[in-house]
């Protein structure tokens, strides 16, 4: 190997430093001198190097990736060489995978920068916009129940109150993408009830909604997880099927298990979800449908890709299944801890219709 001072001396060179390195640079193409020593105006630099560490011959491949140079690969033996038509089409080869290896390290830093600049702008946004967000909050559920001024002022305040609810709730799930950004999210396990947490969402999600929401489950399905967050992703899942649903559109909940693991999943008779563009309702802010299709509502907010987070950081999976004009099915499986194999032949709870147990 060649010393640590050649090394650091040659780390980065000029495009006019007098080396074969620099020349393979300079004229982009492969440079070959076969016995330094013996070789007619050799580089000089190339040449003190030589002589000091006791190479002879050397081989620069200049390294390309997307029609740019990235680099110089620059190979000695410490003995004259002629080196085969094979040999200089190996050393090609190996520098072009050195050049992918390159621009691949040069894109990963590049994400990674901007993935810190994002969480900056999140961390200062969510900031600035909670108090604010809460001061119209209070003041427009205030003024929505006094009983002063016009029907239609009423309204408009209901409006207000109603808006400034989704803004406050976007600013909330923008905290805990903060919290999550720097890797997966700590969390709080402990024995839970899978199928107490749904029913319990269910039920509460179905006193603000018109649109009727059947639950399908089995017997108590006991996993390792967070509670809290684990019913924000229930949540998350029953709001949008809610917002992506025709008026008094039913909704399908299923709470099953297969092999070792539970399977939750959410699914709505809304517009349904592109082919294109499903791979990419995780990710935040997100627009599922184009800009004035049928059932266009806008961006999708943050609660599908932290449900994408929590899902991931309890070893679990989430995905869609999605037929456009059909619906969309939303559906998030975990491993279960449970003592006595599953059954899910049963469905709890007394209130029947058809193979559905409908929870008002």
């Amino acid at each position: 190997g060649l010393s640590k001072a050649v090394r650091e001396r040659c780390r980065e060179l000029s495009f006019e430093a007098p080396s074969l390195t620099a020349q393979a640079a300079r004229e982009e193409k492969l440079q070959v001198i076969e016995d330094i020593l013996v070789e007619k105006d050799p580089p000089s630099l190339s040449h003190s190097m030589a002589t000091g560490e006791g190479f002879r011959s050397l081989v620069s491949v200049p390294l390309h990736s997307r029609g740019h140079l990235v680099g110089v690969m620059t190979c000695f033996t410490n003995t004259p060489r002629t080196f085969s038509s094979r040999e200089l089409e190996f050393h090609t080869t190996v520098g072009q995978l050195f050049a992918v290896a390159i621009e691949k390290a040069r894109l990963f830093q590049e994400v990674r920068e901007a993935l810190r600049l994002r969480e900056e702008f999140m961390t200062a946004a969510a900031h600035e916009l909670r108090t604010p967000v809460t001061t119209i909050q209070t003041w427009a559920d205030i003024l929505s129940r006094m009983e002063e001024g016009s029907m239609r002022q009423q309204k408009g305040l209901a409006a207000i109150a109603r808006s400034t609810r989704r803004l406050a709730r976007l600013v909330e799930h923008l905290f805990t993408a903060v919290w999550m950004a720097p890797g997966l999210p700590k969390l709080e396990r402990d024995r839970l009830d899978l199928k107490a947490l749904v029913t319990e969402r269910v039920k509460s999600l179905s006193r603000t909604t018109e649109n009727p929401i059947y639950l399908e489950t089995g017997e108590p399905t006991i996993v390792d997880a967070d509670h809290q967050r684990m019913g924000e992703v229930v949540a998350h899942l029953l709001e949008n099927a809610i917002r992506y649903s025709p008026p008094s559109g039913p909704i399908e909940v299923r709470l099953s298990c297969e092999g070792n693991r539970a399977l939750v999943s959410v699914s709505d008779h809304g517009p349904g979800i592109p082919p294109d563009r499903q791979p990419h309702v995780f990710e935040p802010l997100y627009e599922p449908l184009p800009s004035g299709a049928p059932g266009y509502v806008g961006v999708v907010g943050m609660g599908l890709h932290l449900s994408w987070q929590i899902i991931e950081a309890h070893g679990g999976h989430i995905w869609l299944e999605s037929v456009p004009g059909e619906g969309s099915t939303f559906c998030f499986s975990l491993p279960l801890e449970r003592e006595d194999p599953p059954s899910t032949s049963a469905c709890e709870g007394g209130l029947k219709s058809g193979p559905h147990c409908r929870t008002l």
